[in-house]
């Protein structure tokens, strides 16, 4: 009761505010370094800012072992660092448990990756998962399933309101020995902080499926709009 308390008077001095203005950044695109208290350093992460718009865009490499992994990343765009600060998994956005149906002499994996938008207490507000199913006859890697789930908060526990706009689902592409799947999703509100102001988020996720149970990811993460740099991103894989 006492977070939620706090939580909700935190927005309340928000919404009060009467010198809420946008951080001015400078337009450009920069590849960040980890800090040294950074719980995960990723493959890559990069940010890219014009205008109104916010680019984050973070590459890795997972094996598809089920153990859930959660991380919210801070992003310090004067310093152009991130910190990856591992988090405990919120039980209702983890997909349910899954196994690849069973083919004599091979394999089984099922790999998902989650974004999610946060706001500045830490709520969850819109969140995306892409998850691949699939075999591997150490010559071939064959698809048996692939899926994307989206899911928004309306309201939120603070009495915000997110839409899902649009989301796509690709067929899966074959390339060299590996398979690759995309899948995107846009999220909407009109009433973050700022009353009839719109602001927006798009969720781009791929899973490149590699040999022996292992792939590779990448999380795209778009925010415009109206107060758009207050959001942040969390990321969940298996």
């Amino acid at each position: 009761m006492k977070k939620g308390m706090m939580m909700a008077l935190t927005i309340g001095l928000l919404l009060s505010s009467t010198t809420i203005k946008p951080i001015a950044y400078a337009d450009g695109h920069s590849v960040l370094r980890s800090t040294k208290n950074s719980t995960v350093k990723f493959d890559k992460v990069s940010i890219s800012t014009k205008g109104n718009v916010s680019n984050i865009v973070l590459r890795d490499e997972e094996v598809a072992d089920q153990k859930h992994k959660a991380y919210h990343i801070h992003i310090d765009k004067e310093k152009k660092t991130y910190k990856a600060t591992r988090i405990k998994p919120t039980e209702d956005l983890i997909p349910a448990k899954r196994s690849s149906k069973a083919v004599e002499g091979t394999g089984g994996y099922h790999a998902w990756v989650k974004a999610v938008t946060d706001d500045p207490p830490g709520l969850d507000l819109a969140s995306t998962t892409l998850s691949l199913d699939w075999n591997d006859d150490k010559d071939t890697i064959q698809i048996n399933d692939h899926q994307l789930t989206t899911w928004v908060a309306n309201p939120s526990p603070l009495n915000t309101h997110w839409f899902k706009s649009d989301s796509t689902l690709q067929q899966p592409i074959r390339y060299d020995d590996k398979v690759r799947v995309i899948g995107e999703a846009g999220y909407y509100n009109y009433d973050f902080l700022l009353p009839k102001k719109k602001t927006s988020v798009t969720h781009h996720i791929q899973i490149d499926a590699k040999k022996e149970g292992t792939y590779r990811y990448e999380v795209n993460w778009t925010a415009k709009g109206e107060l758009h740099w207050l959001l942040d991103l969390d990321i969940y894989t298996n």
